[in-house]
């Protein structure tokens, strides 16, 4: 009797996969998969927090309160569940960095596998298997997934903590078109079960996950329907329903944002040296064309990645940049109609790939039209255009040739991701790399001062103030920056010209007021600053900081009373700030209500176990009801934080000198005069009058 031949995808297979595409492969493909996306981005675990970081997270009050959900849905309802997750974040640790960039490393691993296990699943619908092509059920989805977690256009929405609003949309819209396959494939080989219902009900669940993590979740039910023509085909009504049970949120969600239609207004807006210009819905579409084949650049060459392009605008559709743009669109738009019938996964790619870039990509005006984190969920359509084309070049009996062609353009992708995370290293790498790729853009320059402040190089963010004024003479945050840079460095007069030409330019900004505020407030004069940290307070209600400021000011004038009920407002709405109740501490304590004053210095331990001046006060307060060791206990502690804290040294010799111990207090007394304490004369003659000691 003959020998059985064996199919050609299993011969074919075997020389690299001995015992054929089964379960122990593709929990190894997973494995690879997980340790790869990993290893590219452990760098990145202490990278600092940037740009829109800081008033999505850091200044954020609304993620500070995870028992005050209404706050969170306040932000951006239709983000709800990404700044969930961010007070999540906060609940467990606070700002530190390695917490939030785990989470965003661990849910764009987790989306890598869902591309896996998506392209596996297309490798067992119908339609392919009607075709007959024997495509590799291992190296397909692994090489697919793999690209996902190694492509460097990745790193913005992975590295850039605020995207995980981009890779947690992409994370719940992957799996719950997977589960809803998974559904489809289990309804037609058995109806109605109840697995399969599960099935159905976890795509629901993840489909409206997605649409409150994102507005890219909106194109999900058209996603779902266009799948299912293209690879499950006569699509039955449970398609329909499900869809329609996605499209009611989105029915329901459309209007509301119409009411917020102002605030988009506003996202159009963008200033230039001539004031502000408006984008209009047909200058944003123009631009896209372009824009779009920059993504397309991007996925298949990588190069001049930056966190801000200088992409000019289209505002004819007849310029020839704007036109040949179009023209390729289209050509690549009429490919994918012809490749419906030859290689259907990838006409359904490209399609996948329009689809889910549109929200960002066609007519709603975005002041920025070009950002790389909204390519994360468009990227999934380009992991099955790679893996499906190589398949179908390589044939049914060479399938073992995408790995050899593709493996060490997946190593060169790797090692790309590597290094562009190190550019997220801090502000002033970030920055600076962007100012090598747009050198002639203002806000690179702009913000790179920002990051220079937070160094206290103080010259370096005069300079990028400096030339990012030059560059664009409007931007008012570069003159905020510009005067911040002056008032650190003590030039008082300057700073309070730039303040005051960033109001001139928007007079609907706090921040200017703000810091404005503040150098009246060291200059002491209280009635401006009075002034304008009022105008900040009405601009921006929900600033903690500004609210402390204000209270500093009262504080000045001596009127407790009121900044005790101003420093309580901005307990609550950020009540980890240790600022806050250790101002709050010190008005008891002038007040002589030792009792509160303590509880607040006691909560500032908590924040802050090393604040010195809270300890300090906590000893002065035991000092006052003389509970001398309970002050000693505290004095010798800030000394033993801070060796240089003159005032303290002073405080020790005043209770050494109460307990009779003369010797220590004199010792310490010297200590204080030779820090530049302030010594009372008639306590250093005292003490030096009755020290015994040889």
């Amino acid at each position: 009797m003959a020998k059985k031949r064996k199919p050609a995808q299993q011969q074919t297979e075997k020389s690299v996969f001995p015992h054929g595409p089964d379960r122990h492969y593709q929990i190894l493909s997973v494995f690879i998969i997980l340790i790869a996306g990993f290893t590219v981005y452990a760098n990145t675990l202490n990278c600092s927090f940037h740009f829109d970081d800081i008033s999505g997270i850091v200044e954020n009050p609304a993620i500070r309160d995870l028992a005050n959900p209404k706050a969170i849905w306040n932000i951006q309802f239709t983000r709800f569940i990404t700044f969930y997750s961010f007070a999540l974040n906060y609940h467990f640790h606070g700002l530190d960095l390695f917490g939030y960039h785990l989470v965003n490393i661990l849910i764009h691993i987790a989306s890598a596998v869902g591309v896996w296990w998506w392209l596996l699943l297309t490798l067992n619908t119908p339609v392919l298997k009607k075709t007959g092509e024997n495509y590799s059920r291992v190296l397909i989805p692994f090489t697919g997934g793999l690209i996902f977690a190694l492509h460097p256009v990745q790193t913005q929405a992975v590295t850039y903590i605020i995207q995980r609003l981009a890779s947690l949309a992409a994370f719940f819209y992957i799996f719950s078109l997977c589960f809803y396959i998974q559904g489809r494939l289990k309804y037609r080989a058995g109806g109605y079960r109840p697995v399969t219902m599960l099935y159905f009900l976890f795509a629901f669940i993840f489909g409206l996950m997605s649409l409150f993590s994102k507005e890219t979740g909106y194109t999900l039910p058209v996603t779902l329907i266009l799948y299912d023509i293209f690879f499950i085909q006569n699509p039955k009504r449970i398609t329909w329903k499900l869809a329609g049970l996605f499209l009611l949120p989105a029915a329901v969600i459309i209007p509301v944002i119409y009411r917020f239609k102002d605030h988009f207004h506003q996202l159009s807006r963008t200033r230039v040296p001539g004031g502000l210009i408006e984008l209009t819905p047909l200058d944003y579409l123009y631009t896209q064309f372009r824009v779009i084949l920059t993504y397309i650049r991007l996925m298949f060459l990588p190069l001049r990645q930056t966190i801000d392009y200088d992409f000019p605008l289209s505002h004819n559709f007849f310029t020839p940049e704007t036109l040949i743009s179009f023209t390729v669109l289209a050509l690549i738009l009429g490919a994918s109609v012809l490749l419906y019938r030859s290689v259907r996964p990838l006409s359904f790619a490209i399609l996948f790939f329009f689809i889910t870039l549109a929200p960002e990509s066609s007519i709603i005006p975005i002041r920025d039209v070009i950002f790389e984190h909204r390519l994360y969920l468009p990227m999934a359509g380009f992991c099955m255009f790679i893996p499906f084309l190589c398949g179908k070049l390589s044939g049914p009996r060479r399938q073992n040739s995408i790995i050899y062609f593709l493996f060490p353009i997946i190593i060169c992708l790797a090692a790309a991701t590597w290094q562009r995370n190190k550019v997220w290293k801090n502000g002033v790498t970030l920055w600076t790399d962007a100012i090598k790729k747009s050198p002639d853009k203002s806000r690179p320059y702009k913000a790179r001062a920002k990051a220079f402040l937070q160094t206290k190089d103080y010259a370096s963010a005069i300079n990028d103030s400096r030339q990012a004024l030059y560059i664009n003479p409007a931007n008012e945050d570069a003159y905020t920056q510009l005067g911040a840079a002056y008032g650190y460095r003590n030039e008082t007069g300057k700073a309070l010209d730039s303040f005051t030409r960033a109001i001139e330019i928007n007079p609907y900004k706090a921040a200017p007021y703000f810091n404005r505020s503040r150098i009246y407030r060291t200059l002491k004069k209280y009635t401006p600053a009075l002034k304008d940290i009022n105008k900040a307070i009405q601009l921006e209600k929900a600033n903690d900081s500004t609210l402390h400021e204000k209270a500093m000011i009262l504080i000045a004038l001596k009127r407790y009373k009121e900044a005790i009920e101003i420093l309580s407002k901005a307990i609550r709405l950020n009540p980890s700030a240790d600022k806050h109740y250790y101002s709050r501490g010190c008005c008891h304590l002038v007040n002589n209500n030792y009792s509160k004053a303590l509880q607040d210095f006691q909560h500032t331990l908590k924040l802050n176990p090393n604040h010195t001046e809270a300890i300090s006060r906590i000893g002065i307060i035991h000092y006052r009801q003389q509970k001398f060791t309970r002050a000693l206990k505290a004095f010798s502690r800030v000394i033993h934080i801070d060796p240089k804290h003159a005032n303290t040294y002073n405080n020790r010799a005043l209770l050494y000198f109460r307990m009779g111990n003369y010797d220590r207090a004199a010792k310490d007394i010297e200590k204080a005069l030779q820090l530049g304490a302030k010594v009372h004369p008639e306590l250093y003659k005292k003490i030096k009058q009755n020290n015994f000691s040889p």
